[in-house]
């Protein structure tokens, strides 16, 4: 049997969502407990689903992860992050959305970002001090809020980067994972006996 590349797998196979919550054997990324039970409760339908599972149970979705998987949506300091947020029910899941706030909302150039973003995940306080007043003004530009309460909500949300920065997933990193674990759920709906024994071959 040929093994089926990306563009030949149908990942909206409702058969194969179906049937991944059924157990974790084999299915990449959510063979233990408390992954598959996380998947089970959000209950994917695509694969941005299962990357926001690949990357909540992560240390970094600690606070929002419940919330997340039951689907509820989030509201942040401004409409503006709101948008930013909307394909991750408002919530701060993934590397690439501190970047899009740093880049899209604040005016910081791709470097400045990535600059920051590591900062703040290497808990360097003295580097965000130094960068914080032209996130401030950036993001107060491109506010419709009064200056104080635009000030105030992108601190908030600095403030929200910081609480999730530990050990955040990259988007790239979870969406790649998620498409090997519905591939393993696609292997195992449609070859049972080829997938499982292969499986059972390489336990170890």
């Amino acid at each position: 049997i040929d093994y089926p590349l990306s563009h030949e797998i149908n990942w909206n196979d409702e058969f194969v969502w179906n049937d991944i919550i059924t157990s974790p054997v084999g299915i990449f990324q959510f063979e233990s407990d408390f992954a598959f039970d996380s998947l089970k409760k959000m209950k994917p339908k695509k694969i941005n689903d299962m990357s926001l599972v690949n990357a909540s149970i992560r240390p970094s979705g600690t606070s929002y992860r419940d919330r997340l998987l039951n689907r509820e949506t989030n509201t942040n300091p401004s409409e503006q992050i709101d948008e930013l947020l909307k394909d991750n029910f408002g919530f701060l899941v993934y590397q690439e959305d501190s970047l899009k706030f740093l880049q899209s909302i604040c005016g910081l150039s791709g470097s400045e970002a990535d600059n920051i973003r590591r900062a703040i995940g290497r808990k360097q306080k003295d580097r965000l001090e130094q960068a914080l007043p032209s996130i401030l003004e950036g993001y107060c530009q491109k506010s419709t809020s009064p200056r104080e309460i635009a000030e105030e909500e992108a601190k908030q949300f600095l403030q929200i980067i910081e609480d999730s920065s530990n050990y955040q997933f990259g988007y790239n990193h979870s969406t790649g994972y998620s498409m090997i674990g519905y591939t393993c759920g696609y292997l195992r709906y449609y070859y049972p006996l080829e997938f499982i024994t292969a499986f059972l071959n390489n336990s170890d």
